[in-house]
């Protein structure tokens, strides 16, 4: 026997368990803090939402680094206002819009909007794509792409939490499924904007721009 933990305050005994107990119980915590995706329409919301943050942000960073270079030459001051103009036309519809999307994605079906908004993100990322590495894109063109896929992200995002509800089949776990799924979205900018960076830099936006959300 092998004693796990140190010896009580109160003076009692530590419990003592067995390596293989003491294995069984760590992995039985681990599976119950992810019960929720014991649901199979849950977990493949799950992992397919990861990968579609991931290149989201991916190809927010490869926006910002072209609208940079598309201002080579210009002014310090005057660049650092276009770039905030290109990331304040990605945001600003998802400010202004989403919570009156909200009311009409209460209303319509979720899962047809989804993949509605998914195939005209996926048309925003093509339009990108391909003006950059035709080498014909303009700083105009950048703003108003950014624009398009912050009005896209103001249906999308409504669609998509209030369709996470409807995938999970147990109520129980339904609490479980938002913890996971907001862990999910605060963690995912910090691995996509990482990757974004560490790939723009060698290779340029071109790549990066490919990358559909």
């Amino acid at each position: 026997m092998i004693g796990i933990g140190s010896p009580c305050p109160d003076g009692r005994k530590p419990v003592l368990m067995n390596v293989a107990q003491f294995g069984s119980n760590g992995l039985a915590r681990i599976g119950w803090m992810f019960r929720s995706l014991e649901s199979r329409n849950f977990r493949l919301f799950y992992l397919g939402q990861g990968i579609s943050l991931i290149g989201t942000w991916m190809q927010m960073i490869a926006v910002g680094w072209l609208a940079y270079e598309l201002t080579e030459g210009w002014p310090a001051g005057v660049r650092a206002i276009w770039l905030g103009v290109v990331a304040f036309a990605g945001r600003i519809p998802t400010f202004l819009f989403a919570p009156l999307a909200g009311v009409f994605v209460d209303r319509w079906n979720r899962r047809k909007l989804i993949v509605v908004t998914q195939i005209l993100a996926m048309v925003q990322a093509a339009l990108l794509a391909g003006l950059t590495l035709a080498r014909v894109i303009t700083l105009e063109q950048v703003i108003g792409l950014s624009l398009a896929l912050g009005l896209i992200n103001s249906l999308d995002v409504p669609a998509r939490q209030s369709f996470m509800i409807e995938m999970v089949d147990d109520r129980a776990k339904l609490g479980n499924a938002i913890a996971l799924n907001s862990s999910l979205v605060k963690q995912r900018p910090h691995c996509g904007a990482g990757r974004g960076g560490f790939f723009s830099k060698p290779w340029a936006p071109d790549f990066v721009s490919c990358l559909m959300p």
